[in-house]
């Protein structure tokens, strides 16, 4: 497989960062917008169902209730893009999620994800993203638009 150029690396960084800073700062249309059409986002190990395709990926970002949520940082490190070429290239990167929800939980997610990108018209997008834990998540039930919550329940 050919490699990626330089300005390739930088597009897929400055995306992994965007998935970061829209998520953390209640964007979540925007977020969503990251993904290709036929996109995979896999982060059942917090009890969010997996979504597969565009549209359901818009869902379940518009199910978060911005309002519940006190706060939550990604802290995203150690991007490492290991395979890459012809529009294609898988990475994975480090990730320390931590956060306050209106409803008590103290959410803390340590792992990485798992991730495959493709440059559609010249655009680099998420092709799919799978959290794995490294621990298991704490304190993560996450409130829902409707009221409801998904996810573990809370954790010491």
């Amino acid at each position: 497989m050919p490699e990626l150029a330089i300005e390739d690396r930088q597009a897929i960084n400055d995306l992994s960062y965007a998935y970061a800073f829209y998520c953390d700062t209640a964007k979540y249309a925007q977020c969503a917008e990251l993904f290709a059409e036929d996109a995979v986002f896999d982060e059942t190990c917090l009890g969010i169902p997996r979504a597969e395709g565009l549209a359901a990926i818009r869902a379940t970002f518009a199910a978060t209730d911005p309002r519940a949520v006190v706060y939550f940082i990604h802290y995203v490190t150690s991007i490492w893009i290991y395979e890459g070429g012809a529009g294609i290239a898988k990475a994975i990167c480090y990730l320390r999620g931590e956060g306050a929800f209106s409803n008590g939980a103290r959410p803390l997610v340590l792992g990485y994800y798992d991730d495959v990108y493709a440059k559609i018209d010249g655009r680099w997008l998420i092709k799919s993203r799978t959290l794995v834990p490294f621990a298991p998540p704490s304190g993560w039930t996450f409130p829902t638009a409707a009221g409801s919550t998904i996810g573990h329940s809370p954790v010491g």
